[in-house]
């Protein structure tokens, strides 16, 4: 069990995690100073300026002879041959990208995918001799996606004036659509060019989505268009399916953007239009399943945090139907149970520490507050005094049962021999069904903690996202007298 014990397995790791932890794009100050930044550092060489001219004759740049220096100096020494270029260090980039295994990477034969240069495997020996290099034709489709490489590689002036920066970038980005649009023209109605036309659409969608970011109106508008453009040429085609993810990609930077600065229940259009993307590319392209599940987990885990329930149902739903067979289903079904039982009666069960069996019949009568909880999850410990605040403000009008999610019992004593918890707490007697594999939580589809339910007297489900800082709120709604509604005829003689 991690320890910061986040519920977080393998269709959200990579994304989830970017959305409560401020990555994966946004307006922020961390993130400006990324995009600021972005796609401008060089593996190899570089030039201080965008205003150089490529020659007419041929001959590769400096930055291209650089990186091919860099391949060979690998291969002789044993490495792989294969050098980070395109501005991001190992590691680095969006984590949408990441999580989508993206990147670009020079392999010594190909730029961005395109062939440079031809090596004979029989010849590739420290001592066999020099490969030919081959450079595109002037004015070919693989001459403006060489053309997009050099900019990629092209290093940014040398200053720390901020907006000379991003004027650089803009300037670099607006020559990189142009020979980026230059090549698809070329290229849009060649089957033999559809390798070519596909890196060429990348490359576009990737500006402009940089640029769209940044706040540029016409960009998001092209985003759309290229994106409907492309599904209407062939959407079977990798160039729609990349148009479609990179909708998703904007909508889910300005949704993390609206979460991280504490806007997105105030002004949900992006964390709306995050789960509809999502749930439009997975529908429009079954076969994703590999991008597609993780951003349906993380739209419906980020909307039902901040309170789209429906949104939250409708991702969910789509991973339950759409990829029965794959075992994110499964999740997505115990989650949807848990969503269900608002308003609800539920069974919850269990032995306590002392060994007591628990449930929640006896209870009956009084609110109850269910907290899951960890001793090896910090923020769990963090949320302990607000429960026992309400704890102690209600007595025995509430009850409370905690859920400890521990894998081993010392620990847990450990912790409560300076930590005198005010309630039950239920601990699995086998240690096989603790932790996230405790049966309240893969029954309920629990997918992080700490966690707070709150059931009213009746026993029905009330929340199961109450946030820290929120239960005393909560639990004033249940005990708030209702003012009953005079009958219609009686409002009218008033």
């Amino acid at each position: 069990m991690k320890s910061t014990f986040e519920r977080i397995n393998w269709a959200v790791c990579l994304s989830l995690t970017a959305i409560l932890a401020g990555c994966g794009g946004g307006d922020t100050d961390t993130e400006h100073r990324s995009r600021e930044h972005d796609n401008v550092q060089t593996a190899q060489g570089g030039q201080d300026d965008l205003n150089y001219a490529p020659s007419g004759d041929g001959e590769l740049s400096s930055e291209q002879t650089g990186a091919l220096e860099e391949y060979r100096r690998q291969r002789e020494n044993g490495g792989s041959g294969i050098v980070q270029v395109g501005g991001t260090e190992p590691g680095e980039g969006s984590v949408i990208q990441q999580a989508a295994g993206e990147g670009d990477i020079f392999d010594g034969t190909t730029i961005d995918g395109i062939p440079v240069f031809d090596e004979d495997d029989n010849e590739a020996e420290a001592d066999a001799p020099e490969e030919k290099i081959v450079a595109p034709k002037k004015g070919s489709p693989e001459y403006y996606i060489n053309e997009i490489t050099k900019l990629r590689l092209a290093r940014p002036p040398q200053t720390k004036d901020v907006e000379k920066l991003r004027e650089w970038q803009h300037k670099r980005n607006l020559l990189i659509i142009e020979h980026a649009e230059k090549a698809i023209a070329l290229t849009h109605r060649d089957p033999k060019q559809v390798r070519v036309f596909d890196v060429a659409v990348n490359k576009l969608l990737e500006t402009r989505l940089q640029l769209a970011v940044d706040g540029d109106k016409d960009s998001v508008d092209a985003l759309y268009e290229h994106a409907d453009s492309l599904y209407k040429r062939d959407p079977e085609s990798t160039a729609a399916a990349d148009g479609a993810f990179t909708l998703v990609q904007l909508a889910f930077s300005n949704s993390t953007a609206a979460v991280m600065t504490g806007t997105a229940k105030k002004n949900s259009r992006w964390l709306q239009e995050f789960a509809r993307q999502a749930e439009a590319f997975a529908l429009k392209f079954p076969k994703e399943e590999r991008r597609s599940i993780p951003l349906l987990f993380t739209a419906a885990e980020t909307c039902e945090l901040n309170g789209l329930t429906e949104e939250a149902e409708r991702a969910y739903m789509v991973i339950a139907k759409r990829f029965p067979k794959h075992p994110a289903s499964k999740v997505a079904v115990t989650v949807l149970r848990r969503m269900k039982m608002i308003g609800k009666r539920i069974k919850l069960s269990g032995t306590s520490l002392q060994g007591q069996k628990i449930s929640l019949e006896q209870f009956a009568g009084k609110p109850i507050v269910v907290f899951f909880w960890s001793t090896e999850a910090e923020p769990s410990i963090k949320l302990i005094p607000e429960v026992k605040a309400a704890a102690q403000k209600y007595g025995k009008r509430l009850a409370v049962i905690g859920v400890c999610l521990d894998q081993k019992r010392e620990p847990v004593d450990a912790f409560l021999k300076k930590e005198t918890l005010p309630w039950v707490n239920l601990f699995h007697t086998d240690e096989q069904k603790r932790g996230w594999n405790n049966p309240i939580v893969k029954f309920y589809g629990v997918r992080r903690i700490p966690a707070m339910w709150v059931l009213d007297a009746s026993g029905r489900v009330m929340s199961t996202t109450v946030p820290a800082g929120q239960l005393e709120a909560t639990l004033a709604r249940l005990s708030a007298p209702r003012t009953a509604t005079p009958p219609r005829s009686a409002r009218q003689r008033n």
